[in-house]
This record gives structure tokens, sequence and C-alpha cells, in this order.
């Protein structure tokens, strides 16, 4: 079964030969004294233990010259796939995303069979990573031609299908996830997203609680569910399900539990009753002072409301955190406060 909680970001590689003895590179490759020497291109040894030498430079931190020494290893083993595997990998430690991009195509030249189609994935993800929607879906594609059986890549080519606005397309990915592992609360979710824009509520909600039954404690998911019964005019069933889900479960990271509570509000708000929602938000506010969003929304409810006084430390605190309304509101509220 796969983790809940996945997000777009670029994994490791785990390349055979990583692990070997280690040779330091000056050894193979230049005299005590500096000057490079002949290396035999197809000493086995002397190839490993330039990928050793680069290892232990990346394990270290030292990640110039670790790339220093792959790079060096890439023009004395041209046609060495796990040279280019090695010299992509560390790369990518350095964040240099089109580089290694490039290392891992070259690689790819060699030959790819199903064990290679995680490197495909990670092609996908820097494509990705650098903006280019296009590759990306082309390198998920590839993962995906070379281990069929594997959900997790339908599943990310869906979301970058999704972005390109190709929803038929990632329809059909999502569709290919759920008949290769129906326990993935991403594509049910994922699914529940295309058809609530699509304006099919009933289907979305289906996916939508398929998605939460699967990983209740997501509060994400019940954020989800309970936008699609708002959009459908339904919503105290929304905070009925949103109150529930922050009073119930445990400890949360602040982004997912703001995100609920703006939710929770936003059905509160629907349901005509502000001060429910101002109160919320002031909870939110006094539990994570540090959010520049829960402060502004705490300042704002208690506007709405018609408690200035009691909006101003709110909205002077969303001002000093940064947020760009911040201070604007604050001035509204302590004038306002004056006058009262």
């Amino acid at each position: 079964m796969m983790q809940n909680g996945w997000r777009l970001i670029v994994g490791g590689v785990v390349v055979a030969g990583l692990a070997v003895g280690s040779i330091g590179v000056t050894r193979v490759l230049t005299e005590p004294g500096g000057k490079k020497t002949h290396t035999p291109k197809h000493d086995p040894k002397a190839l490993e233990g330039v990928i050793a030498a680069a290892t232990a430079k990346h394990r270290q931190g030292l990640i110039g010259e670790a790339i220093a020494i792959t790079s060096e290893g890439v023009e004395t083993w041209p046609e060495s796939r796990e040279m280019w595997l090695v010299h992509a990998e560390i790369l990518m430690g350095d964040e240099a995303w089109a580089e290694a991009y490039d290392a891992f195509r070259v690689a790819s030249r060699f030959g790819e069979n199903e064990a290679d189609a995680e490197i495909r994935f990670t092609m996908g993800t820097l494509a990705f990573q650098m903006g280019n929607l296009e590759q990306s879906a082309s390198d998920y594609r590839r993962a995906q031609q070379l281990a069929p059986g594997e959900a997790k890549y339908p599943l990310y080519l869906a979301q970058v299908l999704r972005r390109q606005g190709d929803l038929d397309g990632a329809r059909a990915a999502l569709g290919r996830v759920t008949v290769l592992d129906d326990s993935i609360p991403q594509a049910w979710a994922s699914l529940a997203g295309i058809a609530s824009d699509a304006g099919n509520l009933e289907a979305a909600l289906e996916y939508a609680r398929k998605a939460r039954t699967l990983a209740p404690e997501e509060l994400g998911w019940r954020s989800l569910e309970a936008s699609i019964l708002r959009r459908g005019n339904r919503a105290e069933e929304a905070a009925i399900l949103m109150l529930a889900a922050l009073e119930t479960l445990g400890e949360r990271e602040p982004r997912a539990e703001i995100d609920a509570v703006e939710e929770a509000a936003l059905a509160l708000g629907a349901m005509g009753e502000p001060d429910r929602a101002a109160e919320l938000w002031a909870r939110t506010a006094d539990a994570w002072p540090a959010s520049p969003k829960a402060n502004f929304e705490a300042a704002v409810g208690a506007e709405r409301i018609g408690e200035a006084s009691k909006g101003v430390k709110y909205a002077e605190r969303a001002a000093l955190l940064g947020h760009p309304l911040g201070e604007a509101v604050a001035a509204r509220l302590r004038q306002a406060a004056e006058g009262t």
C-alpha cells in the first residue's frame, strides 16, 4: 500500500555501485604532483575508485568536489552508464536540475528495462521541477511503460496532465491507478477534484468520501469533501464534518489545520453564522500565533461581527508577520475601535 502525504518532490535514485570500496580519486587520475596519468578506460577498478571517491565527497557534504570528480569521470568513461547515473545523482544534490536531467538522459541512451523505471520517474520529476510539463508527462509515461504494474507513475502523470488542462488524460491515468491499487487516497481525491470542477458534485462527493475513508486522519480529504458539500448547498453538513474533525483528530501541522479551519468557517458563513466563524478563527490564531493567515482571518472575522477592538491585535500581528493586507485592516480596525 502506498503511503499518505505524497508531494511532487525530487527523490533520490538508488544506483548500483555507490557503495563500492573507497579509493581516492587522486590515486586514480593523477600523480602525487598533480599531473594526470593515463587511466585505462576499461579498468573496472579505476571506475569503481572514481565512483567511491565521488560518493565519499558527497556524503561529507562536499558537493562541489564530488561534482568535479564525476564531471571528469564522465569524460574519462563516456560509455559508462553507471558513471553518468552517479554524476546525475550528485548534481541533484546541488539542485542543478537541468544538468542532472541531461546526465540521466545520457544514461538512458544505453538502454532501459523495468528496473530503470524509477530513474525515468526521477527525470519526470526533475522536468516538473524545471517547469517543463510536457517533458515531465513524457517521462512519467515512459516510467509507466517500463513498470506497468506500478501505480505511482500514472498517479504523478495524472497530476501533470491536470495542470496541462488534459482532464480526460488525467482521468484515464487515475483510472489506471485505481485498477492497480484502489487504496491510494490521492487518486480518489484527484478524481473528486476533477469531477467537482466539471460540476459533477455527486461523483465528486463519492470519490472524496473514498479518499477520507482510506485516510480518516488526513484533514485535507475532509476539507475536500466539505467544499463539495458546500458547493451543493449542504453547508450544515460541511460544518459538522469539519468541526468534528478539528475537535477529535490529534496533533496536526499548522497549515493543514488552518486550511481545515478555513473550510469550516466558510461553511459557518454560508449558514449565516459569522459569529461562530469569527470565534473559530480567533481560537485558531491564539493556537497558531505565528500564522499570518490565521491572524488576518481572525481580524476580518472580528470586523465582520462588529468587534473591531478585539480584531486589532490580530490585524497588527498579521501585519507584523508580513500579511500584505494586515496593516490596512489594522488601521481600519483601530479607527473603528476609537469611534466606538
